[in-house]
């Protein structure tokens, strides 16, 4: 089993700051923090808590993110609640290795359970818990591996059997065993094809819905379970696993997973043609791709779902650390500043399940999704489907914790956001409030007798870098992506000069414009209306109360200005009177726009909207 090229650092020794904290903050006072307060799927009754309540992945999920929030924030009532899920679920492992509700059996959730586990584990390494999580998920391996053949892996836990590849590598690294490895291979064996039937040859070029229509599946479903009919049965079971949105963010990172099982590049090579047709047939302007909840093509009224953003987070953040291939930090950079920041409130209160590239309303109301419910889009606490409200939590904190990674003699800063940590004797601070500024400092205390190297990832979209070491400018040079710095550490200070680049890029027939990382969006100005009242947590609608039906010139130049921390673009454009709404959602694009009065835009950071248009029709 090939080694990971570099080890992110524990949770515990990382803090937050700048805007990062205010981030973490925010979701702390708000869904994060207080979910198990006002949401019964995750309160006291959960099965998790020997509860009659949800016993399936609702509560691993929750934890998965309660965890490192928690650590990252030093935050002791929310490390309460995160031990308070920790003691149950360790309390609930029988002689055999089994742990978690004796009501429901599915792999699937304890795979989520052991995945939140070990980031507690890794990061109170000293503590008495930490101790006991790895002889639960040592027993619960073995327990695992022998009771495989007679029970296998079905549904969720087929489509998704490789998330038990984060608990095996742990127990790998922690013993050496080879058992692991030979787990790990038999696991993947017996796990859905992900290689063959999805990345190696990829299967939709077009919406799901022109392969299998809902309603299609849904009748064969009430077949299937009333009557046992198998018929076809492959088909509906593959096209619905294989299209599904989640399970293919989760599954970006089994390539690499085998590729570390096998040492075989092919896995790789495979990896990158996958994710190449995937956002060519259904990819988005905000590095995302559709699933609303299965692939649904290019257009920018697509739904996305919350739980796919944080899930493709996690597995580039994997893949990263497997690989040590640096130009996958500038989708995880894309996906978090665009994405991320836009489908969670910026109050922290409410989330959307769906959200959209062109959103012209928030609404219940029937929309193009393949088969999410009419209130997919809306803010509230659990639009659609509750798995999103237990799942959102990962996001922010597993993206804080990946932004420097360590080596033997090395440590890199994969992004300059603004954070500190400690790390035997090396402490680090990042004071910058990138991305929304093209500079940073980097201040190194070393009371340790350790020679390290630091290096400087350079995003795709970042050039002209000035270095400066203790204020005196250095020479260096840019290797494999990475400024490296060479220098005997103690107490120095890094200062750090940079430019974004402005960048015009076709998408989806429509033209989208971009700064350093960020997706630039028009913002329509909205009424909000509350439409179940929770207090703080209600479920919000949001309608337009200005025209939003503009198209800019291919050759139009913009201007890039700064107002309140945040950079914004100017640009030109024309009202196209024949850009209407349909089905509740911005309307395809004429052929034939009839102009209207122009108008000068100002253009915000995409995360920063909640309605908005950020694909444009081209004015030839």
């Amino acid at each position: 089993m090939k080694k990971d090229t570099y080890k992110y650092l524990n949770c515990a020794n990382i803090t937050p700051q700048g805007w990062l904290k205010n981030k973490l903050e925010i979701l702390n006072n708000g869904l994060t923090g207080h979910l198990d307060e006002i949401w019964p799927d995750v309160g006291e009754n959960n099965g998790w808590l020997g509860g009659s309540g949800d016993n399936w992945e609702r509560g691993p999920y929750y934890l998965d993110g309660l965890i490192p929030a928690a650590l990252e924030s030093k935050n002791q009532d929310l490390e309460k609640k995160a031990l308070n899920w920790i003691h149950h679920i360790i309390s609930s492992q029988d002689e055999n290795g089994f742990f978690g509700p004796v009501t429901n059996k599915d792999w699937w959730p304890r795979m989520v359970a052991m995945k939140a586990l070990i980031i507690y584990a890794d990061s109170k390494n000293h503590t008495v818990e930490a101790k006991q999580i790895q002889l639960l998920i040592q027993k619960f391996l073995h327990y695992f591996n022998q009771e495989l053949n007679n029970q296998p892996l079905e549904m969720w836990g087929y489509a998704r059997g490789m998330e038990t590849y984060v608990a095996i590598k742990w127990m790998f690294d922690q013993t050496g065993d080879v058992f692991y490895e030979n787990l790990a291979n038999r696991v993947n064996k017996l796990s859905f094809p992900w290689n063959s039937k999805f990345f190696k040859k990829f299967p939709y070029i077009e919406p799901i819905s022109k392969t299998m229509a809902w309603k299609d599946f849904l009748n064969f479903m009430e077949k299937y379970e009333n009557k046992n009919i198998k018929e076809n049965y492959n088909f509906y079971f593959d096209n619905y696993h294989l299209s599904h949105g989640v399970n293919i963010a989760m599954a970006v990172k089994y390539l690499a997973y085998e590729y570390q099982l096998s040492k075989d590049n092919k896995y790789l090579i495979n990896l990158e043609k996958g994710i190449n047709d995937l956002l060519k047939y259904h990819g988005q302007a905000n590095g995302m791709y559709s699933c609303d909840e299965h692939l649904n093509g290019i257009s920018p009224i697509q739904g996305t779902e919350l739980c796919t953003v944080v899930e493709l987070m996690f597995s580039i953040e994997e893949i990263i650390k497997i690989t040590g291939d640096l130009k996958w930090f500038d989708w995880l950079e894309k996906i978090a500043f665009n994405a991320l920041e836009a489908t969670i409130s910026q109050d922290g209160f409410s989330h959307q399940y769906d959200q959209q590239v062109n959103q012209i309303s928030c609404t219940i109301d029937k929309r193009p999704w393949y088969n999410n419910k009419d209130d997919s889009n809306i803010y509230g606490l659990e639009p659609h489907f509750g798995c999103c409200t237990a799942n959102m939590h990962q996001g922010w904190p597993k993206f804080i914790s990946s932004l420097w990674g360590k080596a033997k003699n090395e440590y890199i800063c994969f992004s300059l956001a603004p954070i500190s940590f400690i790390d035997n004797g090396i402490s680090i601070d990042v004071e910058s409030n990138y991305p929304y500024a093209s500079n940073a400092k980097i201040s190194i205390s070393n009371t340790s007798d350790k020679k390290f190297s630091i290096k400087l990832n350079i995003a795709s979209y970042c050039n002209d870098f000035e270095i400066y070491i203790d204020k005196k400018p250095i020479n260096f040079k840019i290797i494999d992506r990475c400024i490296v710095l060479e220098h005997s550490w103690s107490k120095n200070e890094i200062d750090i000069k940079f430019k974004f680049k402005f960048e015009k890029k076709i998408v989806n027939n429509g033209i989208s414009f971009y700064y350093g990382p960020f997706l630039f969006a028009y913002p329509i100005d909205a009424k909000d209306t509350i439409i179940k009242d929770r207090n703080k947590f209600s479920d919000h609608e949001f309608r337009p109360k200005q025209k939003w039906n503009y198209g800019i010139k291919n050759n139009a130049e913009g201007i890039i200005e700064y107002v309140n921390g945040f950079p914004n673009l100017l640009i030109s454009s024309y009202e196209i009177t024949n850009w209407t709404s349909e089905n509740n959602c911005a309307g395809k694009f004429p052929t034939d726009p009839i102009l209207g009065e122009s108008k000068l835009l100002r253009l915000i950071p995409y995360g920063k909207t909640i309605l908005r248009i950020s694909n444009f029709p081209i004015i030839e």
